[in-house]
């Protein structure tokens, strides 16, 4: 198999001149955009290419609470992808001497596209991680499109403290999602509101990251096998196998080096949404599909509906959503804001999302249903791009038998809730639908198998402490 980023010595002799002659068959086809473009990238997909634009009801409403779980902006990759990518120009440089050998079958507008490209200026290993540019963009653009929906509930030149909260974990990339969200939202009144410090432990939105069992879990739960089957299967083999004929490698590519030009297709259509990446030439629409259903495999048993732990964890932010809610129901409107909006990360807003009973598919998705589930509910490229959201909104209406209404959308299209009318939920409904997994909400899961480990040793309180520090420092996406 071909390593990852390989080059044969003598190609340092030869790697794509200026001018230099490539040779290609003539009868190949280009990459065109309406057969081949295929927007849906897994959870790197830009938002511009997913999100609606969120309406309210009509006069007889009146909305009196929007509360927002908000994934952050498009992002510059972690270390090591970052590395990764800074090396691109290194497989750029071999497919183009395949192609000048006349080995490979890009045609000469696609591979002129590859030879121009460059990398982002943006992509460097200090901003591994931290919000790009267009993810400021994503996060204003928002706002802005909330202000116009509901400019009446969101007007903040006279806002109170306590008229809206705003939470963001403590990382970079969510916090400056958070910046540039209120800055856009507030205009000139953002001194007049406050925003929530999250407490060390913040297990409304990072629950994952002190809850042992939940990394614990995902070893011995093996719930990465079904994404490793698919990968061993038929439908990514074909596209390895055509994607290393294509780049005229003399077998098939490897799974990192595709994996290295989807990411690159993937980051470079988030941070550049208006263009196609030169890398996303190198995939037709079906081999894209292909490599979108493999990352949902993996998110649907990481943190999707295919893993019991995920609505357990998802209960922590729907508990607040809830009881915000039902003290507006029950008269309580003292001091309640007329917007929650938080800042967080991918595995918060799945959780989420499994507890709002909203991502369950008919069938699981498996490595050997791949072509049964095409029309499936769980598609990360529409649940999980970047500054995808879960919005509520909470209504008074006129009408007097069942007056309290609820909408729930998610990037800005109007969620289809089981048991409610065209999506929209009166409010008895989701309380008596939500009640009980709120009731049952602990996080006291999360440690019982330590605490049964740990009654059979003198060690308990150690073990205990050095286990939350450990899941502490991990990594969230």
């Amino acid at each position: 198999m071909l390593a990852t980023f390989v080059i044969i010595a003598d190609l340092l002799q030869v790697i794509a001149a200026a001018g230099a002659t490539i040779t290609t068959n003539a009868s190949v086809e280009c990459y065109e955009r309406a057969r081949d473009y295929y927007p849906y990238l897994g959870t790197k997909t830009a938002y511009e290419n997913v999100h609606g634009d969120v309406t309210r009801l009509g006069n007889s409403c009146t909305p009196a609470q929007l509360w927002m779980l908000s994934r952050h902006g498009a992002r510059y990759p972690s270390g090591k992808l970052t590395s990764l990518m800074l090396n691109m120009t290194t497989l750029r440089d071999r497919i183009l001497e395949n192609h000048r050998r006349g080995a490979g079958h890009l045609c000469a507008r696609d591979l002129d596209e590859l030879r121009d490209w460059q990398l982002d200026p943006g992509l460097a290993t200090e901003n591994a991680d931290a919000l790009a540019m267009q993810g400021e963009s994503q996060m204003r653009e928002l706002a802005g499109r909330l202000k116009r929906a509901f400019g009446d509930l969101l007007d903040a030149r006279s806002a109170k403290p306590e008229d809206f909260v705003f939470r963001a974990t403590d990382t970079q990339r969510t916090q400056a999602s958070m910046r540039a969200f209120r800055r856009s939202f507030l205009d000139a009144g953002e001194s007049l509101v406050r925003t929530e410090i999250p407490p060390v432990n913040d297990t409304l939105l990072l629950a994952q990251k002190f809850c042992p069992a939940w990394e614990t879990g995902y070893a011995t739960e093996h719930v990465s096998a079904e994404r490793d089957r698919f990968t061993a299967g038929p439908e990514v083999r074909a596209v390895l196998r055509t994607i290393g004929r294509r780049l005229g490698f003399p077998e098939d590519v490897d799974f990192p080096t595709v994996e290295s030009m989807y990411d690159a297709c993937r980051y470079e259509t988030a941070w550049h949404p208006g263009r196609a990446s030169a890398w996303c030439l190198v995939f037709r629409g079906d081999e894209l599909k292909v490599l979108e259903y493999r990352g949902d495999l993996d998110y649907y048993y990481f943190c999707g509906p295919g893993r019991a732990m995920s609505a357990k964890l998802g209960c922590r932010p729907l508990s607040d959503m809830l009881g915000r809610f039902r003290a507006l129901a029950g008269g309580n409107s003292t001091n309640q804001p007329r917007g929650v909006f938080y800042f967080a990360h991918t595995v918060t807003l799945q959780t989420f999302m499994a507890a709002l009973q909203m991502t369950e598919d008919s069938r699981s998705l498996l490595a050997s249903n791949y072509a049964d589930v095409q029309d499936r509910r769980y598609r990360t490229s529409l649940l999980g791009p970047f500054a995808t959201n879960v919005l509520a909104v909470f209504y008074r209406c006129s009408e007097s038998e069942k007056p309290y209404k609820v909408t729930i959308h998610t990037a800005e299209k109007l969620v289809q809730m089981a048991g409610c009318r065209n999506g929209l939920c009166d409010w008895d409904f989701l309380e008596r639908k939500y009640t009980s997994p709120v009731e049952k909400c602990s996080m006291d899961f999360c440690y019982e198998e330590i605490n049964a480990a740990s009654s059979e040793t003198p060690i308990h309180s150690e073990l205990s402490a050095l286990m939350i520090l450990a899941f502490s420092a991990r990594l969230v996406l």
